[in-house]
């Protein structure tokens, strides 16, 4: 059996044209995902303004009743609006989680999409060969802080990490959001978003992140709740300020 995946995403480029007066889908492809979709999933998932690029920001969907596992990687671009202000660009790929039938992991995805670019116009996107995860390459990384994380998020708590010293790399963040998820069972990930950053003013429905402060979580079924938090590399547990609200969110009111 082969220890690499092949699958062919669907994709979208995000960002601002030198024109433009906000970020949308410049161009994406044909598929189950239409450009309303990858917008809806694109503005559900933002993770604010940032001034530190790139980012990795984790996502789902479903199209057609086909679910989908997302990433989209911001980075800087060389353009400039007509203010002035730099222009970031997100490449984002939308994975077929019926193809997805062995585990791979999100910093797999990450290398991969940080080598693959879209097609041009009209032509067909190219596969990503992703490796399979294993759990010896996982195993020494699991720490009490990423199981305390990953059993929140198992009673549908959100968490926002919160760097209590200097901020670890992009890359970093991005290998705890993986340690975290692959303590979760697999089929959670149609359901997970999680992001290396997102802005303490954002008002995110994203589920795991690291941020400067920890916010309130907008719900559509009960208001505005608050988020778990936890500071990095501490370990959150019952009966301190690391975990809020000490019981489970109902499945109603999680963020979807």
């Amino acid at each position: 059996m082969s220890d690499r995946i092949e699958v062919v995403p669907e994709w979208a480029l995000w960002g601002k044209e030198p024109s433009g007066l906000s970020a949308r889908v410049l161009r994406c492809s044909d598929g189950n995902l239409s450009e309303a979709g990858f917008t809806r999933i694109l503005q559900r998932y933002s993770t604010g303004t940032h001034t530190d690029l790139p980012q990795v920001t984790l996502s789902w969907g479903n199209a057609k009743g086909e679910a989908y596992i997302g990433m989209a990687v911001q980075r800087w671009t060389d353009g400039r609006d007509h203010t002035g202000r730099k222009i970031a660009m997100a490449h984002y790929c939308a994975l077929p989680y019926s193809r997805l039938a062995r585990p791979v992991s999100y910093e797999a995805l990450y290398h991969a999409l940080s080598e693959w670019q879209p097609p041009p116009e009209g032509g067909a996107a190219p596969a990503l060969r992703l490796p399979v995860l294993r759990p010896e390459a996982i195993a020494p990384r699991v720490t009490e802080h990423a199981m305390g994380v990953a059993a929140l998020l198992l009673t549908g708590t959100p968490v926002h990490i919160v760097p209590s010293g200097p901020v670890p790399s992009y890359l970093e963040r991005l290998r705890f959001l993986d340690t975290v998820a692959s303590l979760l069972p697999y089929g959670m990930r149609t359901e997970l978003s999680a992001a290396t950053w997102v802005s303490s003013t954002s008002q995110s429905r994203i589920r795991l992140a690291f941020t400067r402060h920890a916010g309130k979580t907008p719900t559509p079924s009960a208001g505005t709740s608050y988020r778990a938090s936890s500071n990095w590399g501490t370990p959150p547990r019952p009966g301190t300020p690391n975990y809020w609200p000490p019981t489970p969110t109902p499945r109603s009111a999680r963020p979807r």
